[in-house]
């Protein structure tokens, strides 16, 4: 096993092991305004089964670890769709439960903590399915502003 590789195994374990007393950092600004540069979050492993729409979960891209947003989950076929928050809407991503790594449950900033069970979390979590729905739903659907698939003859 290459030095590389050990690497990528310490980063998932040390997510795995985050806790409010070894919280791990947050980087980007694909959550904003919820999560951003520098907070400090607690990542909750979980598995597929416990994946719900609205979750924030961080999950194994190649060596990294992105942190989105769940927007729909497909449980027969086992794979979530996830979306930053302040990302535009054709930028949705599919993702296997097997490459899930966890759930974030809660955010630290300028040392106070903000945890999936208070107010402002679950209004942002609201908030942002209802615009990825919408942005779903005006892009998509015919008479909201979707095209219409025409098949030539």
């Amino acid at each position: 096993m290459d030095h590389e590789h050990r690497h990528i195994i310490a980063k998932e374990l040390q997510l795995l092991a985050s806790s409010s007393r070894r919280p791990v950092y947050f980087h980007g600004e694909t959550m904003l305004p919820l999560l951003m540069e520098g907070d400090q979050l607690v990542v909750r492993a979980v598995q597929g089964s416990g994946i719900s729409c609205g979750d924030i979960i961080t999950y194994r891209f190649d060596d990294k670890f992105p942190t989105r947003r769940v927007i729909f989950v497909n449980r027969p076929k086992q794979y979530v769709i996830i979306k930053g928050d302040s990302m535009d809407h054709a930028l949705e991503y599919h993702v296997s439960f097997s490459e899930i790594l966890g759930k974030v449950t809660a955010r630290r900033r300028n040392d106070m903590w903000l945890t999936e069970n208070d107010l402002a979390w679950r209004r942002a979590t609201r908030f942002n399915l209802l615009r990825s729905w919408w942005r779903w739903l005006i892009t998509m659907v015919p008479g909201f502003g979707g095209r219409r698939r025409v098949r030539s003859v």
